[in-house]
């Protein structure tokens, strides 16, 4: 068994039923009938509280034989009124497929005491699986009540009902084997149930339904039951289908039921005693089943009526069909009957009428439709049959009005007499084939069916009674060849106008008999005149009369043919090109009162099938004459340049007969274009233009308009244009056209550039083009492109341009001559000091590039002051005197005094160049007694006169401090140092001009003096003791920090010991480029060389060394 596919069923079962289980698993871990661990206390406890039973029992168990477990059950399962599951499989998931034959857990029920079912399932969501149930005593073995759930890969042995469904509805049974029981499955007023793959076998009956609707049954097996499938009492609309039943007394048997409309389909049923056995069944559906060796495929008696057998196969049964007992009206159509010892068996007059239709019945040993007693529908009577064509032409003679079908019949004219009734021969109602029917009348009648047979075949034909609805059949008719017409009519000689046109019918009869008083008529289009027949067969006899060709009394032999001629006249009144068409038609009996007619055709092909004008198509011709083509062409003698003008081409025949196939064409030069034409086609790859007139008649003509433009050209030019006229029995004829096509004149546009050959970086300057047409016309659009090194920035344009990285572009309109057009740039250089800009403008095809060169002033900001060995800077110590020597000495770039050294400064002292330059330079001065104090801290009114002294400023008293006394000796200068915004005074008014200098003030004072400032740019503080957020942190940064200003602002200038040096600071656009201690540099030097020359140096922690 497929257990493991099972598996998966068990969790897709779930999910649909949507089961929620109350509590967990119960599971049985012995074989005991009773106490914990066995099945039953399991069952109990899941049925208290809903779960699933689930088994784990181990090899070791003392009822283990290697195969199964087997689990005698000695009380009875209480009733399950809550969804539970018994999962059987969970011991074949955990000890491996032990028993091929089924599931490995078997219960034995056989000391079980009840009349009771076993399992009694009153809430859905159930599901039982994967045990084996046997020996069971009493009522039933599973039984569901108006629940829903499941019963798959299920075994049931020995017991009384396998599985009872009561009222259920949607109960899925699958994999499920019963053998031996009463019933194997028993559905009682259950509808919308699922039964699959169900195995059973030596039951009283295998399946029974009662009450029950719209279920189904599929790929099961019904072996050796009473009855395998039992359909009793109004179960209706049940679907049996793709099921193995064999071996059983009825396979399926379908009893006491009205309307029951049940479908019984793509079964196969073996060796049974009534494959299907319908007893009062009524409008069930029996289709595309398999009978085989089966005492009777198909019982129908007891008032059966209403039932559709079709499209079955019955092959090697006793009796296929046997219908009985007041069963009526019943369709047997389009079966298959072969090999059987009788086919249909309809045992009675009161089972009359039932309608038999297309069915093919071979090789059976009795007749093969056998009626035992059928005075309401005699027989028909084959009086004629022959082929004619792909068709039979049959003479037949009813009693009675029906429907008449046709059958290629078994019978090949030799056996003889029947194998098993000698009365009967040849074979009657035995059919190979279904070739057609039609409806008859009682008498004789005459028909013809289409179908492909052969000479010397038999047919035989089933008349079904139109007011019983019974049939009947006839005996064999051997089919003859009989005579088939077809006619060929064709033309010969001229059919020019004023001539006459010859007609040909060519009459063939290709049947193996001869035929006599053939006729045949023609009617002749009225346009043509006085038609006459020219030639007649041997005996044949004919006229004309109101343009109708009637001949009659044709005779023509087997396989032979006869020709009939006649003539008009085309008259000169009708045009020419004129179709004319025309179409005879052949007639003749093949048999008495069989009316054959058959329509002329222009060929050999016939379709072969009797009163058929498939494939017969009338014979048509065309009258001629004799064209005469001429055509014009009309241009003009002169075009200008790039103008757009028409040629007129006039065709016109001249002649009585219809010119075709005409064709006109010309290449079209390159110095044109073309735009349209009227008619006509153009070919722009070949570059040719063609006019095609399929026909053209008489005095009939074209005209057509073709437009073109001219390029353009300089100077004026003649062009030729060559027409060429061909056609259906026409000469060519060519026609040249010249024309003359004046110049445009000529455009000449040239330009000229006014650039600065120098710019300074970061200041704006403007290019400008100047364009001039000095040619004899208006210039084209055309593209100026003017591409630019990176670097360069495009501010603006007049006229505006469209501008991309490195590239602004504009599009020159056309511009008249002798006119000028000037664009204005605005540019600016960004980057790049001391080099070339390039620039390139590209117009007209030309390219012409030029240079810009980029000045700049490269002003070096040397770093003036250091921090101490422990990385510190100390910004608010005071600062000493020989301290504010060396900031100045470094900011100033001030040389060393050599004449003049104060008396405490030793010349080893470590300051003494610093005290040196800023005392002989007048910067700073000394005490009276001859010395410097270097070490002495420096008050914030010895800053002031040091700021004093470098800015060369004049004393102020305008600007007052309430601690700074009007006689105060330092007033002037302090309010000189404020008021130039140097120095300011404290928030409470006072200035604290005692007060000592912090080496950050002094620091900023003098970057203030000498244009420097704060930083304008951020680096991390190199000193441990100053962060970002220190108050003095830009100036800092300025004075510790080496730095080139490219481009700076010049703010003023400093006059010391008569020199004046230039004072430079930062502006918006100037560059600052940081530099590392080592790196040479090429950079002005103000208070070195005030003419700003360019000097290379190298960058040191602190000042300057040229």
């Amino acid at each position: 068994m497929k257990k493991v596919l099972t598996l998966i069923l068990i969790s897709l079962m779930l999910l649909s039923f949507k089961i929620t289980l109350a509590k967990g698993e119960f599971i049985v871990t012995n074989t005991n009938s009773r106490g914990a661990g066995s099945f039953l206390y399991a069952m109990r406890e899941a049925i208290d509280k809903g779960g699933v039973v689930k088994f784990n029992i181990p090899e070791t168990d003392r009822n283990f034989n290697g195969k199964v477990w087997i689990i005698k059950l000695k009380d009875p399962i209480p009733e399950i009124n809550k969804p539970v599951i018994i999962d059987g499989l969970s011991q074949t998931e955990k000890y491996g497929d032990r028993n091929p034959d089924g599931p490995e857990i078997v219960i034995d029920a056989s000391m079980v005491v009840g009349e009771e079912t076993l399992f009694y399932f009153r809430k859905s969501g159930f599901e039982i699986s994967g045990i084996t149930i046997i020996n069971f005593k009493g009522k039933g073995v599973i039984e569901t009540k108006q629940a829903k759930g499941s019963v798959h890969d299920v075994s049931i042995r020995n017991a009384n009902i396998g599985v009872y469904l009561y009222k259920a509805s949607g109960v899925k049974i699958k994999n499920v084997s019963v053998l031996n029981l009463k019933y194997g499955l028993y559905l009682y007023y259950s509808n919308f149930n699922v039964i699959e793959n169900i195995h059973a076998e030596n039951c009283d009956y295998g399946i029974r339904f009662y009450y029950s609707m719209n279920n189904e049954i599929k790929d099961s097996t019904v072996v050796k039951c009473d009855s395998g499938i039992r359909i009793f009492y109004n179960s209706i609309k049940n679907k049996i289908h793709d099921n193995k039943i064999l071996e059983n007394i009825d396979g399926i048997w379908v009893r006491d039921s009205h309307n029951i409309e049940n479908d019984i389909f793509n079964n196969e049923f073996t060796e049974n005693v009534n494959g299907i056995h319908l007893l009062y069944g009524t409008k069930v559906q029996i289709y595309s089943n398999k009978f085989n060796k089966n005492n009777t495929g198909i019982s129908i008696e007891s008032f059966s009526e209403k039932n559709e057998v079709f499209e079955n196969s019955f092959t090697n049964n006793n009796t296929s069909i046997d219908i009985s007992n007041h069963s009526k009206n019943n369709v047997l159509r389009g079966n298959i009957f072969d090999s059987n010892k009788k086919a249909i068996f309809i045992d009675e007059e009161t089972s009359i009428p039932n309608t038999l239709s297309e069915n093919i019945i071979t090789n059976n040993d009795y007749r093969g439709i056998m009626i035992n007693s059928n005075d309401k529908t005699p027989p028909p009577e084959i009086l004629n049959a022959g082929l004619v064509g792909k068709g039979i032409a049959m003479e037949v003679e009813n009693e009675v009005d029906g429907t008449l079908e046709v059958f290629l019949s078994n019978y090949d004219g030799k056996t003889s007499p029947h194998p098993v009734d000698s009365d009967v021969s040849p074979y009657h109602g035995d059919s190979e084939r279904f070739l057609g029917r039609s409806n008859v009348n009682s008498g004789k009648e005459s028909f013809i069916i289409v179908g492909e047979t052969k000479e010397g075949q038999y047919i035989t034909t089933t008349l079904t009674n139109k007011d019983t609805g019974t049939s009947e059949f006839s005996l064999n008719k051997k089919l003859v060849t009989l005579p088939f017409l077809d006619a060929i009519l064709s033309v010969s000689g001229s059919v020019e106008r004023g001539e006459r046109v010859k007609f040909s019918v060519k009459i063939k009869n290709s049947g193996g008999m001869g035929i006599k008083k053939v006729g045949f008529e023609c009617s002749i289009p009225d346009v043509l005149k006085d038609v006459r027949i020219d030639f007649l067969p041997n005996g044949a006899e004919g006229g004309v009369e109101n343009n109708v060709i009637y001949v009659k009394s044709i005779d023509i032999g087997p396989k032979s043919f006869v020709t009939i001629s006649f003539s008009s006249l085309i008259p000169d009144s009708i045009d020419v090109g004129t179709d004319i068409s025309l179409q005879g038609e052949v007639y003749y009996y093949p048999i008495d009162e069989l009316l054959i007619k058959e329509k002329t055709d222009k060929d050999e092909f016939d379709d072969g099938i009797p009163n058929s004008d498939i494939g017969d198509e009338e014979t048509k011709f065309t009258v001629s004459g004799k064209p005469n083509i001429v055509f014009k062409v009309d241009s003009p003698k002169e075009v200008n340049a790039n103008s757009i003008f028409s040629i007129k081409i006039n065709i016109k025949n001249t002649g009585n007969d219809t010119g075709k196939n005409i064709k006109v064409s010309f290449t079209v030069p390159n110095d044109f274009s073309f735009i349209s034409s009227s008619m006509g086609s153009f070919d722009s790859k070949e570059e040719v233009f063609t006019i095609n007139v399929l026909s053209l008649k008489p005095n009939e003509e074209i005209n057509v308009s073709i437009t073109l433009k001219s390029k353009s050209i300089i100077d004026d030019k003649n062009v030729s244009l060559t027409f060429t006229l061909k056609g259906a029995d026409i000469k060519p004829i060519e026609h040249e056209v010249l024309m003359l096509v004046k110049g445009e004149g000529r455009e000449n546009v040239t330009f000229s550039l006014d650039f600065p050959k120098e710019v300074k970086l970061s200041d704006e300057f403007e290019i400008k083009i100047t364009f001039t047409n000095s040619g004899n016309k208006e210039s084209e659009e055309k593209l100026i492109r003017l591409s630019f090194d990176d670097g360069v920035s495009f501010l603006s344009s007049t006229p505006e341009v469209k501008a991309k990285s490195g590239e602004i572009s504009y599009t020159l309109k056309s511009l008249p001559e002798g006119k000028t057009k000037v664009l204005k740039f605005k540019f600016k250089i960004t980057e790049g000091c001391k080099e070339y800009k390039n620039f390139a403008l590209s117009f007209n095809g030309t390219r012409e590039e030029f240079k810009i060169f980029v000045n700049c002033l490269r002003v070096y900001h040397q770093a003036i002051v250091s921090g101490f060995p422990d990385g510190s800077f100390k910004p608010d110590l005071p600062l000493k005197r020989v301290e504010a020597s060396a900031i100045i000495t470094n900011a100033l770039l001030l040389k060393p005094s050599i004449s003049f050294l104060p008396k405490d400064i030793p010349p080893n002292y470590w300051g003494s160049e610093f005290v040196s330059s800023v005392v002989g330079n007048g910067v700073m001065r000394g005490y009276p007694d001859g010395t410097f104090k270097p070490e002495r801290y420096m008050t914030r009114i010895e800053a002031s006169a040091v700021i004093f002294k470098i800015l060369s400023l004049r004393e102020d008293y305008s600007t007052g401090f309430k601690d700074v006394k009007k006689d105060y000796w330092g007033r002037g200068i302090i309010g000189a140092v404020v008021k130039a915004g140097i120095m300011k005074g404290y928030p409470d008014g006072t200035f604290k001009p005692d007060r000592l200098i912090t080496r950050a003030e002094f620091l900023v004072i003098v970057l203030k003096a000498i244009g420097r400032g704060k930083a304008s740019f951020n680096v991390l503080s190199m000193f441990n003791d100053v962060n970002s957020n220190f108050w003095a942190y830009p100036f800092i940064v300025e004075a510790t920090v080496p730095h080139v200003v490219i481009n700076p602002k010049k703010l003023g200038e400093i006059r010391i010991k008569d020199r004046v040096f230039p004072v430079f600071s930062e502006k918006f656009n100037s560059i600052v480029e940081i530099v590392k201690v080592g790196d040479k540099i090429k950079v002005s030097l103000p208070f070195l060389y005030p003419d700003l020359r360019e000097v290379e140096i190298t960058v040191r922690r602190v000042g300057v060394k040229p």
